[in-house]
C-alpha cells in the first residue's frame, strides 16, 4: 500500500479515538500548501506534502501528543525557531533549506533538507550540555511519519485498519 493510503487509513482509525465522524476534517488543501512554500520560499518533498494533504488540519491531538506543527502555524514556527537558534548562536544548525516540522518538549527539534529528494532523512537538534547538536535519525520522512502515528495510534488502543 502506498504513503498517502496508508495515511488515510491512519486518518480513520485517528477520526475514530476522537470520535469525529469525518476523517477528512484534517485535511489541508494543496493551494494552502503550495501558499506555504511559496511564503517560506521551499519546495516540500513529496512524503511531506501527502502528510499536510491528510493531517495538514489536525487534529490538535497531532500537535499536543507528537508535537507535529499544524499547518496554521507552520511559518511563524519556522520564524520562531529560526530565531531562537540565532539568539541562543546556533544558526548554523540550520541550512536556509532546512525545514523544521516537529518540536518534542520544547528541547528537539526535527527537521529535513527540501531538496530534490522526495523522501529525506529526518534530522534532529538537541541541547545538551554542550549546546546543540545535529544529528541524523537514520530514517527517513515516510518512516519517522509512519512511526509517531503509529505510536499515538497505540497510545490511544487503536490499531490501524487493515
Amino acid at each position: 500500500m502506498e504513503f498517502l493510503a496508508r495515511l488515510s487509513k491512519y486518518a480513520e482509525n485517528l477520526a475514530a479515538v476522537i470520535g469525529e465522524p469525518d476523517p477528512n476534517i484534517f485535511e489541508a488543501d494543496s493551494k494552502t500548501i503550495r501558499e506555504i512554500e511559496k511564503n517560506i520560499g521551499l519546495k516540500f518533498p513529496v512524503i511531506y506534502v501527502d502528510f499536510l494533504r491528510v493531517f495538514g488540519r489536525g487534529p490538535k491531538r497531532l500537535n499536543e501528543l507528537c508535537g507535529f506543527m499544524l499547518i496554521d502555524c507552520l511559518i511563524e514556527f519556522q520564524e520562531e525557531v529560526r530565531e531562537e537558534l540565532e539568539e541562543e548562536g546556533d544558526s548554523d544548525k540550520l541550512l536556509s533549506s532546512s525545514f523544521v516540522f516537529r518540536c518534542i518538549d520544547g528541547a528537539e527539534l526535527l527537521f529535513f533538507e527540501c531538496s530534490a529528494d522526495a523522501n529525506p532523512i529526518v534530522y534532529e537538534i538537541s541541547y545538551g550540555r554542550d549546546g546543540a547538536e545535529v544529528n541524523s535519525t537514520g530514517e527517513t520522512l515516510e518512516e519517522y511519519i509512519e512511526i509517531a502515528i503509529r505510536d499515538l495510534l497505540r497510545g490511544a488502543d487503536v490499531e490501524p485498519k487493515k
